[in-house]
């Protein structure tokens, strides 16, 4: 009998550990993304303003995995974390990229060694609520359908509208500055002949952020961009933003200041 319950035993402790070993929780890799009836939806979008459309959207879009992407300059050896990808728009405004699919990212051609991440929208909300407004939103499938969501909707559809700051917003020189920033955006300055003055600024709102006034040839964004890439390893974890020089930009970003570099009297 002593021997039968011996047995018993065992195999209740065999089972015991069994049940005591954690569950591996299974994530999807960024190549087995996908979203085909997400993606033909935003690829109707900009030429079709039907509810029915958006609401397909934004049931998809709650349920979606998506695509988040970090990059590592390609101009530096020394070991960093992997940065934030930020798309300025028109407005000077800056967004979160996601994708779709790889094929998405692929596409967009972003430069720097790639991290790629499967998120969820409700991931993307906490960022954005963390930035203090900095951040305006995300933009799905840049290089594709390119379908600008600001980060209002973006609460909405997880469930807790983003407050929208509605304090003034107000731009001087940098209480700390940037040194590194400024002899790094000075020296991309130098190869592209397009540019010829750009300022540096601090913009202050809910939060504080960099902002260069970029004047230019060509207003192309890629170049907007560019800046911006350079910049943001050198700019201490403050957003970064880059707008084109106009009148508006004078009276209100620059007012009459210098210009941190200068086409035409380059040192």
């Amino acid at each position: 009998m002593a021997k039968k319950d011996n047995k018993n035993k065992k195999k209740t402790n065999k089972n015991t550990n069994t049940e005591a070993q954690p569950k591996q929780v299974k994530q999807t890799a960024p190549e087995a993304v996908r979203n085909n009836e997400l993606a033909e939806i935003l690829k109707k979008l900009p030429d079709a303003a039907d509810p029915g459309l958006q609401s397909a959207l934004f049931e998809k879009l709650k349920a979606a995995e998506l695509i988040s992407v970090r990059a590592i300059p390609e101009n530096t050896n020394r070991p960093m974390m992997p940065m934030l990808i930020t798309f300025t728009n028109a407005k000077g405004e800056q967004l979160i990229p996601l994708f779709t699919s790889l094929q998405e990212v692929q596409k967009a051609k972003i430069k720097g060694r790639l991290v790629m991440m499967v998120v969820h929208l409700q991931d993307i909300d906490k960022i954005l609520r963390g930035s203090g407004g900095q951040l305006a939103g995300i933009l799905l499938d840049p290089a594709g359908a390119a379908i600008h969501m600001p980060a209002v909707a973006v609460g909405a559809l997880c469930g807790d509208p983003v407050p929208v700051y509605n304090g003034p917003v107000t731009y001087g020189e940098p209480a700390v500055y940037p040194t590194r920033m400024d002899m790094a955006v000075y020296d991309l300055c130098r190869e592209m002949k397009e540019v010829s003055r750009v300022w540096l600024k601090e913009k202050r709102a809910a939060g504080k952020s960099f902002i260069l006034v970029v004047e230019s040839d060509a207003k192309k964004q890629e170049l907007l961009d560019r800046i911006i890439e350079t910049a943001a390893p050198h700019a201490k974890d403050v957003p970064v933003e880059a707008a084109w020089y106009n009148e508006k930009a004078e009276k209100e970003i620059v007012q009459g200041a210098f210009a941190m570099y200068d086409r035409e009297i380059d040192l």
